[in-house]
């Protein structure tokens, strides 16, 4: 009975989560990350020297019953440069009563160069004051590294705004090494103190060593410790232990949660496992276990808790994600384990892309019990164009080298330049950014070990111009 308990617990709370975390991304959302406001507004997906460009995008929810779909939101590109980068898009939301789209937000980007961003913008539009007012904004350091970020949430009932966050960033070469984050207090309209973080690394290696972060007292106008994370990794580098610890009463530093990694042959995860300090103890609480295909894609995630009274592990959650031939990710399945110990629909993800490898359609699932049948929640759609850029002082394939290639893991790039600022980008078959290091001089190395067998786009940005080449992994 004591283990049916906290199972019911766990789904409960996860049922509440996991339609939050699957709800439709809005345009504040996705734009106060500054990675994926990037991602979401140049949608530049490069084959060798041609690419494809979004143009637009079109929202939909589907109606009660889940079956037909109805407008809510489209968004559409105006204006790119020569290269391909975005200089202007707009969005627009449905009035569902007057049957009309409506003009809502506006978007723009400038950069250093053909490649590098120097400053994101977005606006929203003021109905009572009937103006534009800026409300995101993201400005970068020379190699699309964010400087500052901030954003602002915009009530469109009360015609001000209600709430923002403004973060700045501070680096060591390209280490993030420290972040002060504040948020808006609505009543006086400034920006106050709330959070700092401070990163450290290991010696030599580009490796996270502590995390510590720290929050403003507003009654005493001094910062206190909060967390401290800290990471311990193994001979191969890859991340082995993971402990958090929470400043106390008695001012001292006191356990609270650890994770553990467990890894294959293959050095990819077998097993994450979560503790909980409980009077002096690592108590367990819960793990999440990985499986692949033959390809060493991730396939399929297994969550359980721990039962201490029937010292056993309890299912709750199961993922199994889908690829086609491709290579691409097509179907992401969730399912819940019933007290009546099978597996249950819960919801999933599907995707859908054109010839050309671009993902033209996204779609949210429900599973009704009721009904036993999948229900239509929301989709996007996006519309791509081939685009060519004009590209300034390329490098040609002659004057860039890689090897070993294919490779197992350590990666050589020279280039027949001395570089002073230069940045090489690693992306998968499907558009998605396995790897990235900045780099300057004429040669570079870096260590792939880990990533998943395949291959991928080397892309390598320098002062002076711009390449890319196949990768293979073995």
């Amino acid at each position: 009975m004591t283990k049916y308990i906290i199972f019911i617990f766990f789904l409960f709370v996860n049922i509440l989560i996991l339609p939050a975390k699957a709800q439709r991304i809005t345009r504040n959302d996705v734009f106060r990350d500054s990675a994926k406001a990037k991602a979401f507004m140049k949608g530049v997906q490069f084959t060798g020297q041609r690419g494809y460009v979004i143009d637009s995008t079109l929202f939909y929810l589907a109606n009660t019953f889940g079956q037909n779909w109805f407008n809510n939101e489209r968004y559409r590109v105006t204006e790119r440069d020569r290269w391909g980068n975005l200089i202007e898009a707009v969005s627009f939301e449905f009035d569902t009563v007057a049957g009309v789209w409506f003009e809502n937000d506006r978007y723009n980007e400038t950069y250093y160069d053909s490649t590098n961003i120097a400053l994101w913008m977005a606006r929203v539009w003021d109905q009572k004051g009937q103006k534009w007012r800026l409300s995101d904004s993201v400005g970068y350091y020379y190699g699309n590294l964010p400087a500052i970020s901030w954003y602002k949430v915009w009530d469109p009932f009360k015609f001000r705004f209600s709430r923002g966050k403004r973060v700045t960033y501070l680096y060591d070469g390209d280490k993030l090494s420290f972040t002060n984050t504040q948020k808006f207090d609505t009543l006086s309209g400034n920006w106050k103190n709330y959070q700092e973080t401070f990163y450290s690394y290991l010696p030599d290696i580009a490796l996270p060593d502590t995390e510590l972060v720290m929050e403003w007292d507003t009654l005493n106008f001094i910062w206190k410790n909060v967390s401290m994370k800290i990471y311990l990794y193994n001979d191969n580098n890859l991340i082995e232990l993971e402990t958090t610890m929470l400043w106390g009463e008695n001012n001292q530093w006191e356990n609270n949660l650890r994770v553990e990694y467990e890894y294959g042959e293959n050095g990819l995860p077998e097993q994450k496992l979560f503790y909980s300090w409980f009077f002096g103890d690592w108590d367990k609480n819960k793990r999440d276990v990985y499986s692949y295909d033959d390809n060493n894609r991730l396939s399929k995630t297994l969550s359980q808790i721990w039962d201490d009274f029937g010292h056993e592990w309890i299912n709750t959650m199961m993922t199994v994600i889908t690829y086609n031939e491709a290579g691409q990710r097509v179907e992401l399945l969730y399912m819940y384990w019933s007290t009546y110990e099978y597996w249950v629909n819960l919801s999933k993800y599907l995707y859908t892309y054109d010839e050309h490898g671009n993902r033209v359609e996204f779609m949210y699932k429900n599973w009704d019990e009721d009904l036993e049948q999948w229900v239509n929640y929301y989709k996007n759609v996006n519309y791509w164009s081939e685009f060519i850029p004009n590209r300034i002082e390329e490098l040609s394939l002659s004057q860039m080298n890689i090897f070993p290639n294919p490779t197992t893991g350590l990666v050589t790039l020279t280039v027949d330049e001395d570089v002073k600022y230069g940045n090489l980008s690693l992306y998968s078959m499907e558009g998605q950014l396995a790897f990235r290091k900045a780099f300057s001089g004429n040669t570079t190395q870096f260590d792939l070990t880990g990533l998943p067998k395949g291959v991928y786009d080397l892309t390598v940005v320098t002062n002076s111009g711009y390449n890319s080449q196949l990768l293979i992994i073995q």
